[in-house]
């Protein structure tokens, strides 16, 4: 004694009512043709919904780290790739506004004007640092205080994009 279970989707479509209503939606043809508009207009407000949750989740975050982001030549300054060597060992980090060393571990970078500085954290390689090992990473560097010139290596939040080269040392 098996029981049947349907599953279907409900679609809504506002038409104006007309004299000829009933004969138009018993044509197979017209009927279908509104069910894929009402199909259509149902897709985009789903689009619309996701849309929207993404823009506030947006505003969370750095939407600047977004490829596509629209920013003029003056705001991508702001926003750098760079090529980092990252030591195989970590130093403490130092706080610039405080001087002051932290108990947080951080990682041995060097820029490519062979500056070396301690850098607090690079997000998204945090599990791939290995300690005896040496990287060679791309990230995108992002101005900390916007309104202010970057001075060094400090001043950035960091992404990683790519690692390109990993070496036991």
């Amino acid at each position: 004694d098996e029981e049947t279970k349907y599953t279907y989707d409900t679609y809504e479509i506002r038409i104006q009512n007309r004299e000829d209503l009933k004969e138009k939606m018993e044509d197979t043809e017209y009927y279908n043709s509104l069910l894929e508009l009402a199909k259509e207009e149902y897709g985009q407000k789903l689009a619309d919904e996701v849309r929207k949750i993404r823009d506030e989740l947006l505003k969370e975050t750095d939407k600047y780290l977004l490829e596509d982001f629209p920013i003029s030549e003056e705001q991508k300054e702001k926003y750098k790739i760079m090529t980092l060597k990252v030591a195989a060992y970590r130093d403490y980090y130092v706080a610039p506004e405080h001087g002051i060393t932290t108990n947080i571990l951080g990682y041995v970078v060097t820029d490519e004007n062979n500056k070396t500085y301690v850098i607090e954290t690079i997000k998204g390689f945090e599990d791939e640092y290995e300690e005896g090992y040496e990287f060679v990473v791309k990230v995108k560097a992002v101005n900390k205080n916007q309104d202010e010139p970057v001075q060094d290596l400090l001043g950035y939040y960091y992404y990683l994009l790519e690692i390109l080269n990993k070496e036991k040392v």
